[in-house]
């Protein structure tokens, strides 16, 4: 079923952006297979267009997905990956308390809640993650309704589905009502629940290391191998890189130009400007800045599956860190 063409009528008349999506990726359908869709975040800002509609509507099981924290409807949504059901249930309670009791709640692998709010307008919607709650912002989308990967089906067992509840009658929250509540969450955890390594520095948000904060060079360098870089879009490229300058000590910043390089070389796209100096003309030209650093990097290589073991130190002394090591290590898989 393309639950996709099913549902996004009712979902754009209430007000809701959204993507199709398949096994909880933005794809669209290439005539015999799905493939990933890219630069689907411009979802949050617009609908898709008539012809972009006729396109998502052609694939087999199209599902639906919900972009967050973008101009139209401004969605955040509050993932409780817990297993746990008493666990889950008593986090539930505790956000529903804080936030307020949103209409929308979806289900995929019960008892794992997903509940959906709305970011007050003026609030920074970026999204962050401490492991098991994580916080859906700018960049990132939910499934909706269609098949799991592992092949149920996701459902609503709130008061409606975005097809009948408009985005703008959903609660609006603060950035630091949700900060200060999964910080809480976390502190009340059971400890069988809470991962043995968690990216959290000094002064920095819940979740990984704060933008515009500095990390041990050696997480920062495992960090950047974690990264694809298949075929992203220019804009993508050049946060990793500002990210991973800003993340460095000044004395790294030439390992950093000689792994930036080296990353940015993985791309398909490498080259393809005739110009053989690119990644080092943009590492020069990168300007480190308070928004930007190593929670940006640590964020994107957990979004891209990164699982540090406990034995990494984010704070370790920078004269304990082997470059070449660790970069021969990277370099092997590229």
């Amino acid at each position: 079923m393309n639950f996709f063409d099913q549902w996004h009528e009712g979902y754009i008349e209430n007000g809701w952006p959204v993507v199709p999506v398949y096994h909880k990726v933005p794809s669209v359908w290439a005539g015999d297979h799905y493939r990933p869709m890219k630069d689907w975040a411009r979802f949050g800002d617009r609908h898709p267009n008539e012809k972009e509609i006729e396109i998502a509507g052609q694939g087999p099981d199209t599902g639906i997905g919900i972009p967050c924290g973008g101009q139209i409807g401004r969605i955040l949504g509050f993932d409780i990956d817990i297993l746990d059901i008493d666990v889950a249930f008593q986090v539930r309670r505790e956000v529903e308390k804080v936030l307020g009791e949103t209409p929308l709640i979806r289900v995929g692998k019960a008892p794992k809640v997903l509940l959906v709010y709305r970011w007050a307008d003026g609030e920074d919607m970026t999204g962050f993650k401490h492991k098991p709650i994580e916080i859906l912002g700018t960049g990132q989308q939910f499934q909706s309704h269609g098949e799991h990967p592992d092949g149920y089906q996701y459902q609503w067992i709130g008061d409606g589905t975005p097809s009948d509840v408009d985005a703008s009658d959903l609660p609006a929250v603060t950035r630091s009502d949700v900060v200060a509540l999964v910080d809480r969450i976390w502190d009340v955890l059971p400890d069988h629940l809470k991962p043995k390594q968690q990216v959290t520095l000094s002064g920095g948000e819940v979740g990984v290391a704060s933008e515009g904060t500095q990390a041990s060079p050696k997480a920062v360098f495992e960090a950047l191998r974690a990264i694809p870089n298949v075929d992203w879009e220019r804009a993508q490229v050049v946060r990793v890189g500002m990210a991973l300058k800003a993340a460095l000590p000044p004395e790294y910043w030439g390992e950093g130009r000689r792994a930036y390089s080296w990353w940015r070389n993985l791309s398909p796209k490498c080259g393809m400007s005739g110009r053989t100096d690119s990644a080092e003309r943009d590492w020069d030209s990168f300007q480190p800045r308070g928004n930007i650093g190593a929670g940006t990097l640590f964020g994107i290589a957990f979004q891209c599956g990164w699982a540090p073991g406990p034995e990494l130190q984010f704070h370790e002394s920078q004269a304990e860190i082997n470059f070449e090591m660790l970069m021969r290590k990277g370099m092997s898989k590229g």
